[in-house]
């Protein structure tokens, strides 16, 4: 690995997805279970889940909350903690086997400033998050 070369130092990915099509999210959601648990067992998942399909709280600098829109397309995402891009990639294609969607793979930059940002962490009350809440359809 070279000194400042970030294709090598990055270990993070977001994979985003779209959501699993209504009409097949009975059969692909046991499926898209069963990759999640096989990325767990590899040690890859930071953490995975989908989301809610309701309108996002937009908080302005000063603390004003507004409405915001729904998630949209995007129904679900993971944070991968992979060797390289190659892998972030594998997975990304297993999940879109898996959820019969496409997948976005998106590179985390590293900020060695923000010790404790990166890397799992302990939620409140010093408990660690669980890796992975349920995948679910914003549909």
């Amino acid at each position: 690995m070279v000194p400042g070369d970030l294709e090598a130092e990055r270990a993070k990915y977001v994979i985003a997805m779209d959501g699993i099509p209504d009409a097949e999210l009975p059969d692909a959601a046991d499926v898209a279970h069963a990759v999640c648990r096989e990325a767990i067992a590899a040690g890859v998942i930071v953490v995975a889940s989908g989301l809610v399909d309701e309108p996002a709280s937009v908080v302005a600098p000063g603390g004003a909350v507004t409405v915001g829109t729904p998630p949209g397309p995007l129904g679900g995402f993971a944070i991968l903690d992979v060797a390289d891009r190659v892998e972030a990639r594998q997975w990304a294609s297993r999940f879109a086997l898996a959820c019969r969607c496409a997948q976005e793979a998106w590179a985390v930059e590293p900020d060695p400033s923000s010790t404790g940002c990166s890397g799992r962490s302990s939620g409140r009350n010093g408990h660690r998050t669980p890796p992975v809440a349920a995948l679910r359809s914003s549909g």
